[in-house]
């Protein structure tokens, strides 16, 4: 180790600690600007879609029914234009009807859906999820990565969220 104090030293001196104090100030900065958005790195717990709720479990041809939301109260910041589909389903899941509307920062949501007139007797289901947004934390693609799931890893697959509705005749 050099003792020497020579102005070439003092200089090497100072572009490294300089160069520390700029990676340091880089990695406040990147963390600094998750924070103010809001995320977590990795994300401490997944931030779930809310549950949405269905005004009636049973329905006839023709009637409306209200599906609605509250917001979640882990703050998922969907953006100020997030949609949410709402679908319902045959029992084989093919969507009959589809909706998109629209949906707060944090997820909540309300619409109506008519059940179509011509809809038959039987079991469907009604779905609600966020709109063009993988919430799927299992997945690599969104909070999966965070979580320290390899991209090489099987995965399991995010179960739609569904309700009951059983359709009768008048």
């Amino acid at each position: 180790m050099s003792t020497r104090s020579d102005p070439a030293t003092r200089i090497w001196r100072l572009f490294n600690v300089g160069l520390l104090g700029l990676g340091v100030l880089l990695l406040a900065g990147f963390f600094g600007m998750m924070a103010l958005n809001g995320q977590r790195i990795p994300p401490s717990t997944p931030c779930w879609p809310p549950p949405f709720h269905l005004s009636a479990t049973t329905a006839h041809p023709g009637d409306t029914l209200t599906v609605e939301a509250p917001d979640a109260d882990c703050h998922p910041h969907y953006g100020s234009k997030a949609q949410a589909e709402v679908q319902l389903r045959d029992p084989k899941s093919v969507t009959l009807v589809s909706l998109l509307v629209p949906m707060t920062d944090d997820g909540g949501f309300r619409t109506e859906l008519n059940v179509p007139g011509n809809l038959p007797p039987g079991n469907y289901s009604v779905s609600a999820t966020p709109y063009g947004i993988d919430t799927c934390f299992d997945s690599v693609h969104v909070g999966g990565a965070a979580l320290g799931f390899d991209a090489g890893e099987p995965l399991a697959s995010c179960a739609l969220p569904q309700k009951p509705l059983t359709v009768v005749a008048r």
